[in-house]
């Protein structure tokens, strides 16, 4: 099991609450509820029991409990480990990314950031709940996000607005319109990213801000690779929801963006890291990083995807 579903049960049991604990992963309740729900049905035994104040752990859980917490101890520990096992004097950082910025926008700078500044970085990849949880608790110096986590002890900084497209393939019923309305995209098969992923993220609050629940999502395929999600549109089989810096000049052959009335994906790229973190490396970094996003706006997004205005694409901070 991945270590995001261990940070999930430990969330409820030290809130007590499904809905506190989806609050402070920035997660649906019913994702909290589902992945439980895949706890108990792994180890075939009840962990969470109802009460009039929310939810407290079974003895059970209670035994699971503890070692989760064991666990993802030895995890941070192993992980503090691996950054300090260098016999290099030059100065440490590690950056913890989501797969968009992690793949297609911070190769374009660690080289040179990394050759100037005399860095030994390590690059974490992640979706932007698992970075969020990295820089929480200090296994990141930096993450890089898609959303805006809110944590007395994190500081979120804007780096440039985003907003995800639908794409579907040239030959696709939709590759010769501009836009579709949200009742022909709730009943279009999906291809999406893994729940917890910006992407998904996104789109699931696009719909609450409509007033839909994610549940009205015909989703046929969840992939965590961006490259299969961008294949499996180009086939045909479904309408994928990608960040526009994903896209290469060799998509616009292959891929046709779609609008969907009335649902407006819209987010922030954010760098977090921990209040009490005073690395004078940091505000270096984090400005490298807004300016090759928007370099690779500059290059590869105008003009812009068929059927997509360079407004539709990504915007400044």
């Amino acid at each position: 099991m991945s270590e995001d579903i261990w940070i999930t049960f430990k969330a409820v049991a030290d809130t007590g609450s499904v809905s506190k604990a989806a609050r402070l992963l920035n997660l649906s309740p019913s994702a909290v509820s589902q992945q439980i729900q895949r706890l108990e049905g792994e180890y075939r035994a009840r962990l969470l029991v109802r009460t009039a104040r929310g939810v407290s752990l079974t003895e059970a859980g209670e035994v699971l409990y503890r070692y989760v917490n064991r666990l993802l101890r030895t995890l941070e520990e192993a992980r503090q480990a691996l950054r300090d096992e260098s016999g290099s004097t030059r100065p440490a950082v590690t950056i913890g990314a989501n797969p968009t910025l992690a793949e297609y926008v911070l190769p374009d700078i660690l080289p040179e950031v990394a050759q100037r500044q005399r860095l030994r970085v390590t690059l974490v990849v992640g979706n932007s709940r698992a970075i969020f949880q990295h820089a929480l608790h200090g296994a990141v110096d930096l993450g890089l996000t898609s959303f805006a986590f809110s944590h007395g002890q994190i500081v979120s900084e804007a780096l440039c607005e985003d907003r995800p497209q639908v794409l579907v393939g040239r030959g696709h019923a939709w590759a010769g319109r501009e836009e579709v309305s949200l009742d022909e995209f709730l009943n279009q098969p999906l291809i999406l990213r893994e729940p917890g992923s910006g992407t998904r993220m996104a789109l699931e609050r696009a719909l609450e801000r409509a007033g839909y629940g994610s549940h009205r999502l015909s989703v046929r395929f969840t992939l965590g690779s961006t490259p299969a999600i961008k294949a499996l549109a180009a086939a045909g089989l479904g309408a994928a929801v990608l960040s526009p810096l994903v896209l290469l000049p060799s998509d616009r052959q292959r891929l046709h963006a779609v609008r969907v009335a009335g649902l407006d994906l819209s987010r922030q790229f954010y760098a977090v890291h921990r209040r009490d973190l005073g690395d004078a490396l940091i505000p270096g970094l984090v400005a490298a990083v807004r300016a090759a996003a928007r370099a690779r706006k500059a290059r590869f997004l105008e003009p812009s995807l068929p059927g997509l205005s360079a407004s539709d694409t990504i915007g400044g901070s």
